[in-house]
């Protein structure tokens, strides 16, 4: 069976057996602990940033020229 993008592989039957069974949340069950979701998004965000500032910001900046920038 091939999975559609957007469809769940995990039924909410089984989320549902996990949660009783393991006694924690769906959500935890997903994502895993809030540690380590915050360790995966520090991650993620960590590396994004790196490869934003290793761009030449000076190229495309026309894409850019109507971005509203935050009032100082």
């Amino acid at each position: 069976m091939k999975y559609n993008e957007g469809d769940n592989f995990i039924t909410h039957t089984v989320l549902e057996a996990y949660e009783i069974t393991f006694n924690i949340s769906k959500e935890e069950i997903i994502f895993g602990s809030e540690s380590e979701f915050e360790e995966l998004l520090l991650g993620f965000f960590s590396n994004m940033f790196r490869l934003v500032s290793r761009r030449n910001l000076d190229v495309d900046m026309h894409r850019y020229k109507n971005v509203l920038l935050p009032k100082s």
